[in-house]
């Protein structure tokens, strides 16, 4: 697993009273951009470093020195407007063997079935059937990051026997007499210990929301490893937490998948992206 910090400044405009987090004055921004002409644009001093590199704490050294400490949190308690922090975003890249190594993984669909989407009161996701790309056969729907499939997906799906693999109905906005195919989302009987991640989480307001508190994307879904291996083996499970954006009937839990749930959904030919999983114990330090 490689690991980067990207980082972003600009100079503050006129117009601005206040310094936003990203910002420098003008001097002080000139100065770095001269300090460090790699990563000088016209308007932006911006860069992506490993991030466990030397050049990486230089460059953030030097920002810090013009007033602005870095803050290490995908959601920190500082605000958008900033004069004393500055934010980072991190990223996390696994390699191929890494993922064929992984005995269980977060399956996370490419494409987009649905071009709509929503939920209903029960949490049951919604969508409008004329937004529904009928020749993907697995996708998301707008707004959530959970995996939907169309019938003849479902049939084939049935017949691998996935343990812990259900299906929930997808329910569609529609008030007309016109019959269209159903679609499904990818459901599992098999529940997941709670998350072992430091979460953060708003039910109000436009930022409402729960996610995983993780400066580096994608994160890495961690369990307690006694907990996990009680559950004994499965193909399919959801996490206990509905994650995403929202409050919390419009969020959806984590679909995890074994290793040989991977290999099944690979021989298909679906689009999926896969984050290995962590399983720890009280000692164990997040990466």
């Amino acid at each position: 697993m490689e690991k980067y910090i990207e980082f972003r400044i600009f100079p503050r405009k006129e117009r601005d009273r206040k310094l936003k987090a990203s910002d420098l004055e003008p001097d002080a921004f000139a100065a770095l951009c001269s300090q460090w002409p790699q990563f000088a644009t016209r308007h932006s001093f911006s860069g992506r470093l490993p991030a466990d590199s030397d050049e990486l704490n230089s460059v953030i050294r030097s920002i810090e020195a013009y007033g602005k400490a870095a803050h290490w949190q995908r959601f920190p308690k500082i605000g958008y407007y900033s004069e004393t922090h500055f934010p980072l975003k991190g990223s996390r890249e696994f390699s191929r063997d890494e993922i064929e190594a992984a005995d269980y993984l977060h399956a996370i669909p490419i494409d987009q079935i649905a071009t709509s989407g929503g939920h209903l009161d029960s949490g049951a996701l919604l969508t409008q059937p004329k937004s529904v790309k009928r020749r993907v056969r697995l996708g998301r729907v707008w707004g959530s990051g959970t995996s939907v499939c169309n019938e003849d997906l479902r049939r084939t799906l049935e017949g691998e026997s996935l343990t812990g693999l259900k299906f929930r109905d997808v329910a569609y906005d529609y008030k007309g007499t016109k019959q269209y195919p159903p679609i499904w989302q990818l459901w599992s009987d098999v529940v997941l210990p709670k998350l072992r991640n430091p979460l953060h989480i708003c039910e109000e307001g436009s930022g409402a929301g729960f996610h995983i508190n993780d400066l580096y994307s994608p994160p890495i879904p961690t369990f307690d490893v006694d907990s996990f291996k009680r559950l004994g083996d499965f193909d399919v499970a959801i996490t206990t937490e509905r994650l995403g954006g929202g409050i919390d009937k419009a969020r959806d839990p984590l679909f995890i998948v074994s290793k040989h749930a991977r290999t099944v959904l690979d021989q298909l030919k679906l689009s999926l992206n896969y984050i290995p999983i962590r399983q720890t114990n009280a000692s164990n330090k997040a990466e």
